[in-house]
């Protein structure tokens, strides 16, 4: 900007718009799980979040899926009409070696933005369905459906087929 000489308006100072970002994680062979912070000063509002997430997989393929999830909150400085405080929430469950042997199974759901607390909010969900199939060693085809709510509009439903070849 104009400003980028004036080392008085740059990192760290009241003028400046910064985002802080930590985050700390353990995995291990079958589980794991993460905590992330951001502390952010931007002109249109600052805000702290906070997000959880964790995985956990079976030792074997199966009827058991690996299932991960998380959780984020939002909280601003000082909320208004049109900006409020947001949760975010998702679950995926993944099923290896579902039909026949390479081939995996998937679904998920979660919060399709930062739900809010306020008046009419419909708390839109979006949802996803994904089969991949291991044609070769080397190629694997994904169909999959999705379904997007929107706060106050028509849901966006789609389709694809993902092709991925790998050398």
């Amino acid at each position: 900007g104009s400003d980028g000489a004036d080392a008085s308006k740059g990192l760290f100072t009241e003028e400046s718009a910064d985002d802080i970002t930590g985050q700390l994680a353990y995995t291990a062979d079958n589980y794991g799980g993460a905590v992330a912070y951001t502390n952010s000063d931007k002109k249109s509002g600052d805000y702290d979040a906070i997000g959880l997430s964790a995985y956990l997989t079976p030792d074997e393929s199966g009827a058991i899926p690996s299932i991960s999830g998380g959780i984020g909150f939002k909280t601003l400085s000082e909320e208004t009409a049109t900006a409020k405080d947001e949760f975010t929430w998702t679950i995926g469950l993944q099923w290896t070696d579902a039909g026949s042997e390479g081939n995996t199974l998937g679904f998920g759901i979660g919060s399709a933005e930062g739900w809010q607390d306020k008046s009419g909010y419909d708390d839109p969900i979006a949802y996803e369905l994904w089969y991949d199939m291991s044609l070769t060693d080397y190629i694997s085809v994904t169909p999959g459906v999705f379904v997007i709510e929107q706060d106050g509009k028509d849901d966006i439903t789609g389709a694809l087929v993902k092709t991925t070849f790998s050398f």
